[in-house]
């Protein structure tokens, strides 16, 4: 299956973010309010969640209506008020140590549970070598959507609250009345807009909309709130998506704490994850390097392949994982395991050619991991439905079919090879295995049905992606 991607040499992705820049430049957007631009969507370049960008990259100019983007900024605010109330009281623990900040994303976390350690899952065990030299203090970050606001209601309800830890939460640093205020900002000062000459103009203007420059406005005073009150660090820790948050802890973090700031390259940076290019391109210019990162921590030889191909001279680091191990039990039993995507859309294309495999007796059975967002809205009588984490997963099974962003493959590919990859038709191939193997890619049932047929004799070879047993300067703390 050919991928759909109008950019895809190193060279070619440069031009791109080239044209962006120029545009800004000749514009004088820098000029005029750098800061609020930097928190939108024109520098994060998310091919996962960003159909502007993809627009862009193919030529396509997109309409846009008033009603419809001030509808998304009311949403956004409406949201904003919401999770305040719902958002949990900080938690302290005292302690002589020195501090290292570390952000998380709450729903990857074991927060929720009955823990008796707090986990942040991206980490893995990189933080170990800490635990006895420095006290944690986690930062939590949330998606404002349903899945979080049902975690929240139900720890509100359990009042489950321990207090061996220090967690704070990011909706605790901004008022209500911030809040109010920033949105009466936007709407009456704050514009951006560019001659709709050319797709890149109308990409910055689509990422530049009323919600799209709150967002920017409360992640500024976020964490300009944050380090008002919180700067006594030795370090900091983030996991890295070039996501529009990160932009003003970097910027802030070195304003106001100077200290050593760690990004940690937690999801592969595939072959057409701009995220991670757009980040590198960026933090060359004067202007806005305060906004990136200047190195990038690692744990697999895919990033590392990526990154070094689009620019040899960045800082990589390479760190152990040892978290990153999703060992299935193979069997030649015709059962397969289907792992749903974030977009609920994909998820249900996946499944509906997941089951027309099941008409044509090529499956016997159909075992469905959703992501946690669509976890409600998979319940069926067609299929059976797996709600725990994958590593715990004990049932032998013959195949594995997983969406195109899904990060989940890769951890599964490592063991067990018979592993199938469904890219939606005419959309850019963003699995984290193109280029490793691109014989496992599919768009529609007649695909997957060769595919299945071909693969039968697969070899099961274990293939090693992710790092092991690195001595990395990062993470080991050495004493005088």
């Amino acid at each position: 299956m050919k991928s759909k991607n109008k950019i895809s040499s190193s060279d070619d992705k440069k031009k791109f973010f080239r044209k962006i820049f120029v545009k800004l430049k000749k514009n004088y957007l820098f000029n005029r309010n750098l800061h609020l631009l930097m928190g939108t969507n024109v520098f994060e370049n998310s091919l996962f969640k960003n159909n502007d960008l993809y627009n862009c990259l193919n030529n396509k100019k997109k309409k846009s209506f008033f009603f419809i983007n001030f509808i998304k900024f009311l949403t956004l605010f409406l949201k904003l008020i919401i999770f305040k109330f719902l958002t949990p009281k900080n938690k302290f623990q005292k302690s002589n140590k020195e501090k290292i900040l570390i952000l998380s994303y709450l729903p990857q976390t074991n927060f929720f549970e009955n823990y008796r350690n707090f986990n942040s899952y991206q980490w893995g065990n990189n933080l170990d070598n800490y635990k006895s030299h420095f006290q944690f203090e986690f930062m939590h970050i949330f998606p404002l959507n349903f899945f979080s606001s049902q975690k929240l209601m139900n720890y509100i309800l359990k009042k489950n609250k321990k207090e061996n830890e220090t967690h704070l939460f990011f909706l605790n640093y901004i008022s209500f009345k911030e809040i109010i205020f920033l949105s009466f900002t936007i709407i009456f000062k704050n514009k951006f807009f560019l001659k709709n000459e050319d797709p890149v103009d109308n990409y910055i203007n689509e990422s530049t909309k009323l919600h799209h420059l709150m967002e920017s406005k409360l992640w500024d005073k976020i964490f300009l709130n944050f380090f008002m009150i919180h700067n006594n660090y030795v370090k900091c820790l983030y996991l890295f998506e070039n996501q529009n948050w990160e932009k003003f802890l970097l910027y802030h973090w070195r304003k106001l704490v100077n200290k050593d700031i760690i990004p940690f390259n937690h999801s592969i940076c595939r072959y057409n994850d701009f995220r991670t290019f757009s980040s590198i391109y960026f933090s060359k210019f004067k202007i806005l390097k305060n906004y990136f990162p200047n190195k990038l921590i690692i744990d697999d030889n895919i990033s590392f392949k990526n990154i070094r191909a689009f620019d040899k001279k960045f800082k990589i680091f390479k760190v152990s994982n040892y978290e990153q191990k999703i060992k299935l039990n193979y069997k030649k039993n015709k059962i397969a395991l289907v792992i749903g995507d974030i977009n609920l859309e994909t998820s249900e294309r996946l499944m509906q050619i997941s089951l027309q495999l099941k008409k044509k007796n090529l499956l016997n059975k159909i075992i469905y991991k959703p992501h946690p967002s669509n976890a409600i809205k998979s319940k069926n009588d067609d299929y059976e439905v797996y709600l725990k984490e994958l590593r715990y997963f004990k049932k032998k099974i013959n195949y594995v079919f997983c969406a195109n962003s899904t990060t989940s493959a890769v951890k599964i590919y490592q063991y067990f090879k018979k592993v199938f990859v469904y890219i939606p038709k005419n959309k850019i191939n963003l699995s984290p295995l193109f280029n490793i193997d691109n014989e496992i890619f599919y768009s529609d049932f007649d695909e997957i049905l060769n595919l299945v047929r071909n693969n039968t004799k697969k070899s099961q070879k274990k293939n090693i992606i992710y790092y092991k047993n690195l001595k990395s300067k990062v993470f080991i703390i050495r004493r005088n």
